[in-house]
């Protein structure tokens, strides 16, 4: 998979955690403020509270409770989606560590195989100037020995 594939999907994933934090957080919100409610209706109870207003009052009391029971659900349910987009988003940040290895080490290959080709074009360079100085100091040589070249002074 190409670096940029993976993060789009690291960049996706990021996104899905931030929803998830922010539903969470809502969800703890709207439990704090079912508690809050049910403590106000709590505290309007009072030995002069009629019989009809307490069983309106415990009746409003389980409906809320009811829904700080869902609100938990709720967020036991964004808890366990967060731990899997978590997970998920820490193997496809181990998959592009080791996939900006993998080209780092190709591109440090081409590299290592260019700087050899260069090196041994240097050497064959090297290599043939010799043999062409050789040719020619070998050229001079028997030129000297048979006498045919005068050295001229400089």
């Amino acid at each position: 998979m190409s670096i940029s594939s993976i993060q789009n999907e690291i960049i996706n994933l990021s996104n899905q955690i931030s929803k998830l934090n922010k539903g969470l957080a809502d969800e703890q919100k709207n439990e704090a403020k079912k508690m809050t409610e049910i403590f106000r209706i709590q505290r309007s109870i009072t030995k002069n509270t009629s019989l009809l207003m307490l069983n309106t009052k415990t009746r409003q009391i389980e409906i809320l409770n009811n829904d700080i029971i869902k609100s938990k659900s709720k967020q036991a349910d964004i808890n366990k989606k967060w731990g899997d987009t978590q997970k998920k988003l820490t193997n496809k940040q181990v998959e592009l560590t080791r996939e900006q290895e993998r080209v780092q080490r190709m591109v440090q290959r081409q590299r290592d195989i260019e700087q050899q080709q260069i090196v041994n074009l240097q050497q064959y360079k090297s290599v043939t100037n010799n043999e062409e100085t050789e040719k020619e100091l070998n050229g001079l040589f028997s030129k000297y020995s048979e006498g045919n070249c005068k050295i001229l002074p400089i």
